[in-house]
């Protein structure tokens, strides 16, 4: 995964998944994780070619093995330790599938007085990967995927037209070639089917 720090980009959300949780060591290995976190990493891991048993096994350290190795550079820059206790720290992760992690992690002292961190994990992708995603999965021009990704965030064709520059006439006929690909007949299902990550369809590069 890449990492960023680019708090400013926007992020958008996947549909239908709720945030994840994972508590790591001072030396950024995982201790837990709640059953989101696991089921995020799953798919991960499956997209990754990891072995699908490590998260089927009863010994859940072959899972927290991955996460590990997929988290430890986010909190672990060069030459620097995370910050003080307390203090937020948000980072990007963009896998190749197109999926961005954003990670938000808290630093506190346990009950034993060791350092550990809680890591909120949140699914999604920016509008720059979300634009990049419809043009391969459906077979759009750039145009048409900068349309059909601001129809998904609700943006009227008047809307697009100043945002885009382009002439309300023109961003009707984007409109129209695109629904014909998708096979949808209005800007709410179009919506729909833009906003839904097709995770199973995807292959590595």
């Amino acid at each position: 995964m890449r990492r960023g720090n680019r708090e400013s980009e926007e992020f958008i959300p996947l549909p239908s998944w709720n945030c994840g949780v994972v508590l790591i060591d001072q030396k950024s290995s995982p201790v837990a994780m709640d059953a989101e976190a696991h089921l995020i990493f799953q798919q991960l891991a499956i997209l990754d070619g990891a072995i699908m048993t490590r998260f089927s096994s009863e010994n859940i350290r072959h899972a927290l093995s991955y996460v590990g190795n997929s988290l430890k550079s986010i909190f672990k820059p060069a030459g620097g330790d995370l910050s003080a206790a307390g203090v937020p720290v948000c980072q990007l992760y963009y896998h190749w599938t197109g999926i961005v992690l954003k990670l938000r992690g808290v630093r506190m002292v346990g009950a034993d007085g060791h350092d550990y961190t809680t890591v909120l994990v949140e699914r999604g992708e920016t509008a720059q990967s979300r634009r990049r995603r419809l043009l391969v999965q459906w077979d759009l021009s750039e145009r048409e995927a900068e349309v059909l990704s601001l129809i998904a965030e609700g943006k009227t064709g008047p809307e697009i037209s100043i945002l885009l520059r382009i002439s309300h006439d023109t961003v009707r006929k984007h409109t129209s070639r695109t629904f014909q690909k998708l096979g949808v007949e209005t800007r709410t299902a179009a919506a729909a089917m833009a906003r839904e990550f097709p995770i199973s369809q995807r292959t590595p590069r």
